[in-house]
């Protein structure tokens, strides 16, 4: 059994509300891994973690965002984070 790969969320590493798996695209009997998958509350934790975080050192969190995130995973945190007015 493959080990389960959890998330990282405001400092610690938790499982999520299920678990999906990932398979070799040329061998799918082939189990790369398993992969926690969030619940609508841990995101919200994670937002919530990632404000923080900006708060508390200002100055990268335009590196982190612009640097680190990018297409669809940059999207999706624009509009949850301006969907919840932040």
């Amino acid at each position: 059994m493959a080990e389960l790969n959890k998330n990282y969320i405001a400092g610690a590493w938790v499982s999520g509300a299920s678990e999906i798996e990932h398979r070799n695209p040329s061998d799918i009997s082939e189990l790369v891994g398993l992969f926690a998958q969030a619940s609508s509350s841990q995101l919200d934790d994670a937002l919530d973690a990632a404000v923080r975080a900006q708060t508390v050192c200002p100055d990268r969190a335009d590196i982190a965002v612009t640097g680190a995130a990018s297409g669809p995973l940059a999207l999706a945190i624009e509009g949850l984070s301006r969907a919840r007015g932040l």
